[in-house]
C-alpha cells in the first residue's frame, strides 16, 4: 500500500518509523486530550478522574515518540458534572468527525499551518490497571463522584469490598445533579436527596418535594 495520508484513531500501538515512512503526506494522529497533557493511555478517563473541566482533543502528526508530534488542529468538550465517561467520549467522537474532514481538506489543498507542542506542559499518564479502580472513600465527595462516572461501562467499573469480607462491590455510575439545589431523589421514608456544591445531602423537609425541584 502507498496512500497518500493515513489517519489514526485511537490506535493502542506506537508505528515504527518504517511504517511512518510510507505515506506521502505523512500520518495524522488523534488524540483525546490536550497535547502535551494527558499523553499516553486512557486520557479522558484520567482527565476526568483529575477533575477537569474540559477534554481536548488534538490532531497531530505522528513520530516514533508518544504523542509529541507537531498539532494541525485543536479543541475543547465540556465535562458536565453527572457526565459518564461514555458522555464526554460521544462529544470527542462528533468533534474528531469534523476534525479529520477538515484536516483531510487541508492537506489536499496544501494548506496545513502546526504549531510544536510546549514540553513544559507535558504530562503523561500510565496504563490504567484492576488495581487503579479501587475507590478511596477518604476523597472529597465530588471527587468520587467523578472517579466513578470516568470508569462507568463499558471500561471496568469502581470498587470496593465490604468491610471485613472479601466480597466486592462495583459502582456503575454516580449522580449528584447538573444543578446545585436539585432534588435528585426521594427515599421511602419521605427524605430526600438534594444536590450540594460538594455532593448531595439527605434531607427531612416540612413540605412536599418531587424529584426535579430547584430550591434557591
Amino acid at each position: 500500500l502507498k496512500p497518500d495520508l493515513v489517519l489514526c484513531f485511537a490506535f493502542p500501538e506506537i508505528l515504527n518509523k518504517k511504517v511512518l515512512s510510507i505515506a506521502k503526506f505523512g500520518n495524522i494522529n488523534f488524540h483525546s486530550s490536550d497535547l502535551p497533557r494527558f499523553r499516553g493511555r486512557h486520557p479522558v478517563n484520567w482527565a476526568m478522574i483529575k477533575g477537569e473541566k474540559t477534554v481536548g482533543i488534538c490532531a497531530h502528526f505522528m513520530n516514533e515518540k508518544i504523542d509529541l508530534g507537531d498539532v494541525i488542529l485543536r479543541d475543547y468538550v465540556f465535562v458536565k458534572r453527572d457526565d459518564r465517561i461514555l458522555d464526554v467520549m460521544s462529544k470527542l467522537t462528533n468533534k474528531m468527525k469534523k476534525m479529520a474532514v477538515t484536516v483531510i481538506k487541508q492537506v489536499s489543498s496544501n494548506c496545513l499551518y502546526t504549531s510544536t507542542q510546549n514540553l513544559s506542559l507535558s504530562s503523561y499518564d500510565k496504563k490504567r490497571e484492576e488495581k487503579d479502580s479501587k475507590i478511596n472513600w477518604n476523597h472529597r465527595t465530588l471527587e468520587i463522584h467523578r472517579f466513578i462516572n470516568a470508569l462507568s461501562n463499558p471500561y471496568p467499573n469502581a470498587f470496593c469490598k465490604k468491610k471485613d469480607k472479601s466480597e466486592i462491590v462495583k459502582f456503575s455510575e454516580s449522580t449528584i445533579g447538573e444543578t446545585i439545589g436539585q432534588v435528585v431523589a426521594e427515599t421511602l421514608d419521605g427524605r430526600v436527596v438534594v444536590s450540594a456544591k460538594d455532593g448531595v445531602l439527605l434531607l427531612k423537609a416540612n413540605k412536599k418535594l418531587k424529584v426535579g425541584d430547584i430550591l434557591e
